[in-house]
C-alpha cells in the first residue's frame, strides 16, 4: 500500500496468504467474503510468465507476465489473521486454515482476469467477513480505503498491515472493445 499507515483489527477481514510450493515462497493479500472463502488476486494463486503486467484496452496480454502458465497448487496456501505480520524465524506461527481449492475464470492471460478465490479447508476461528456491495456498480469518483500486505514504495515489506484511505476511482473497465 503506497504512502500507507498500519491497519488495525478493525479491518481483520483482509488476510495474508502465503504460498509455499514447488515455484516457491510468495505472500499476498486476500479477503474473507465467507468464513471459508478468500478473494484474491489471480496472480496470486497463479504460476504466471517472467516480467510485469502489460495489458492493451481490449484485455490482451502484452507481455509474458501476463500469462497464466497454471494454477499453484491450492493446499500450499496458508491463511494468518491479525494486523501484525507473522514472525516465521521464531516458529509455532498460528496458521488460520489451509487452501483447498482454486476457483477462477480460467482465463489464460491476466488482463481483465486478475481474481480469483481461494476455498479453505476450514472456517477461519471468529472470522470478519467483509461487506460485498453487489446492488450498485462502482463509480468514477467513488472513494474507498485499500487495505494490505505487499510491497512499500520503497520495495520492502512492512512487519504491520497498510491501509490508504481516500483513494478516489478514476475509471471503471473493462472498455467497449474489450471481451
Amino acid at each position: 500500500i503506497i504512502d500507507g499507515s498500519d491497519s488495525d483489527a478493525s479491518q481483520d477481514e483482509v488476510v495474508l496468504l502465503v504460498a509455499l510450493d514447488s515455484d516457491g515462497i510468495g505472500a499476498c493479500t486476500g479477503t474473507l467474503i465467507a468464513p471459508n472463502l478468500i478473494l484474491t488476486a489471480r496472480h496470486c494463486l497463479a504460476r504466471v510468465g517472467e516480467g510485469g503486467v502489460a495489458c492493451d484496452a481490449k484485455g490482451n496480454g502484452l507481455s509474458p507476465g501476463s500469462k497464466v502458465l497454471g494454477d499453484r497448487r491450492a493446499t500450499g496456501f496458508y491463511v494468518f489473521v491479525g494486523p501484525n505480520r507473522p514472525n516465521f524465524h521464531k516458529g509455532d506461527v498460528p496458521i488460520a486454515a489451509k487452501g483447498q481449492k482454486i476457483i477462477t475464470d480460467g482465463a489464460k492471460v491476466l488482463c481483465s482476469h486478475d481474481i480469483g478465490l481461494l476455498v479453505l479447508d476450514r472456517k477461519v476461528e471468529n472470522a470478519k467477513i467483509a461487506p460485498v456491495r453487489l446492488s450498485e456498480p462502482v463509480m468514477p469518483g467513488e472513494k474507498f480505503t485499500a487495505v494490505g500486505w505487499g510491497l512499500t514504495e520503497k520495495g520492502g515489506q512492512t512487519s504491520k498491515r497498510q491501509q490508504r484511505t481516500g483513494i478516489e476511482v478514476g475509471g471503471v473497465g473493462p472498455d467497449k472493445g474489450s471481451n
